[in-house]
This record gives C-alpha cells, sequence and structure tokens, in this order.
C-alpha cells in the first residue's frame, strides 16, 4: 500500500493542557511547543489529555483488548496512544520536553514519508553552540519513541501497536512480571525499537536486536544506518545529542544557548509539580504496577 504525505498535525500529551498556554508557564514549553507553533504556522497542534487518550484507545482498541489495559499506568496508555495516532492519523509526535528551533520544511519534503530520530546519548553546547560534553549510550544506537513523524498507515507503527497489546496480553502472566519483562522501559522505548527493526528489516532485524541489546552491535550500527540511507528521500534517519542537537533543534540555531540535560530536568519538574503530578521516573515501583495488579484480578 502507498503511503501518502505526512500530515501536519503535531500530536502532544499532557494531564493539564490548558497550563502549556498559561502567560509564563515554563522556558522549556516557551523554546519547545510554543517555538513550533512559531515556526509552523500551518500546523495543527492538537493537545491530548489523559480522557481524550482513554476515549481514543476505547474507540480503537476491540472492546476485550480495551478491558485488559483499562488499570494500566497512563504512562503506558500513553506509549500505545503515540502508536495508534502515528498508524491511524499519522503527523507528528513529540513529548513536552522537545526543544525546537527547527521548521518542519526543512525536514518534510514533498515525497518524505517518515522520519527516524536515533538517540545517541545526552549533551550540552558551549557559547558557539556545539555540543561540548555528552554522555553516548552504551547501546550503538536507539529508534526513539518521544519523537516520531510518519503518514498514516505506515507498518512500523501498526504493526509496534499489535506488538504492544499483544506483549500486554503475555504480561498477563505473573511469572512474566516477576522475571521483569513487563517494566515500563520494556513494553515502552524497547519494544517500539525492536517492534521497527522488524518492519524494517524482517527475520535480520531480530539478529540486529539482538546486537543492540549486548551492546555490541557498533558494525551493525553502520550496516543500519546505510540501510537507512538507501530508503531517502522517503525516509530520513539523523544522530540525536539531547537535548541540544537533534531533529528539531539546533544549538548552532539557537538565541539561548544554556540548554542542558539537567536543566531540562528541573524546568520539566517544575512544569509537572503545577500540575500536582509526579513524573513517572519519580514515582515508586509499586505504583507503576498496582494498574497490571488490578487488570490480573479484574480478569
Amino acid at each position: 500500500m502507498a503511503l501518502d504525505g505526512v500530515p501536519t498535525t503535531l500530536h502532544v500529551t499532557f494531564s493539564m493542557p490548558a497550563l502549556l498556554h498559561a502567560p509564563n508557564t515554563s522556558t522549556m514549553i516557551h523554546d519547545g511547543l510554543d517555538a513550533f507553533r512559531r515556526l509552523n504556522p500551518h500546523w495543527t497542534v492538537r493537545e491530548w489529555d489523559d480522557a481524550a487518550i482513554e476515549t481514543y484507545l476505547q474507540q480503537r482498541l476491540r472492546p476485550h483488548e480495551y478491558r485488559m489495559l483499562a488499570h494500566l499506568h497512563a504512562v503506558e496508555k500513553s506509549d500505545l496512544w503515540r502508536l495508534l495516532v502515528m498508524c491511524r492519523e499519522g503527523g507528528l509526535y513529540m513529548d513536552i520536553d522537545r526543544l525546537v528551533n527547527m521548521p518542519m520544511s526543512r525536514l518534510i519534503g514533498k515525497h518524505t514519508k517518515m522520519l527516524l530520530p536515533l538517540f545517541r546519548g545526552f549533551g550540552s553546547a558551549n557559547a558557539a553552540g556545539r555540543v561540548v560534553s555528552r554522555w553516548t549510550t552504551s547501546s550503538p544506537f536507539g529508534l526513539t519513541q518521544d519523537l516520531m513523524v510518519s503518514a498514516a498507515g505506515n507498518p512500523l507503527h501498526c504493526e509496534a501497536a499489535a506488538l504492544n497489546v499483544a506483549e500486554h496480553a503475555a504480561c498477563r502472566d505473573p511469572l512474566r512480571q516477576l522475571w521483569g519483562d513487563c517494566t515500563i522501559i520494556k513494553l515502552g522505548p524497547e519494544l517500539f525499537m525492536h517492534s521497527a527493526l522488524l518492519s524494517l528489516f524482517g527475520a535480520e532485524g531480530e539478529a540486529i536486536w539482538r546486537d543492540v541489546r549486548a551492546s555490541n552491535g557498533h558494525a551493525t550500527r553502520r550496516f543500519v544506518i546505510h540501510a537507512l540511507q538507501t530508503l531517502q528521500p522517503y525516509a530520513f534517519a539523523r544522530d540525536e545529542i539531547l537535548p541540544v542537537d537533534t531533529m528539531l533543534f539546533d544549538a548552532q540555531r539557537a538565541s539561548d544557548r544554556s540548554w542542558t540535560l539537567e536543566r531540562l530536568e528541573r524546568e520539566k519538574q517544575l512544569l509537572y509539580a503545577r500540575t500536582g503530578m509526579t513524573h513517572w521516573t519519580r514515582q515508586p515501583w509499586w505504583q507503576l504496577r498496582v494498574g497490571r495488579w488490578l487488570g490480573l484480578l479484574a480478569g
């Protein structure tokens, strides 16, 4: 099936979308979501709160699938929702802690069907805007799920959404939970990357996944990058050093060059504090699992 172009719709999610429009909410929002609006005035920004995500999942999942997932943590629902949105609607999804100073017209051409940001680590920039300090992940690369850009109907996202539902069903086995196979990380970013590699490379994607998991796949990385380059102009892949050197943000073009991972994290926690919520990475482990236990009890 031939894919259409990338729709000009940005999807973002936050528990209190109205807060994103409040004056002086956050410099992170000013240099991120607000900057996206300024740079891309012809794009539609669709803001989803928890209730809208819940409704969408009810509409898009089979009844027994929704009942199985109804008790999950909001983060796990968001991970599935963004895959379904990319599959069904297409467009752009980004986390609200993404910085933006690049217009989408620089990234999406008339033939573009998908962008693939590749996570390489974290860093900061000097006064000239050059990345000078960085922590590079031990993994050779990662396909990120905090930024997704695609035409609707892309098998990469549709197959990842189906695998997400299947893995959550498998995690109804208490033994899998005890073995640690059902964490937010494993069923979120790791599942997406695994599924994406299978979609892109077929059976060979499984071997690539094993190399990546073993953190010894740097030769494999060169093969993957070369293979992705052959997909141009339909798909474009790029390494990212968060938050200062990404598809959407170039520190050398930034008017504010003081962004670091630490500053971004402080801004994010301040924004969450205004909602009275705690980011999931700072919640006790049992709060992250109680929904899955309730799902088991509910049958």
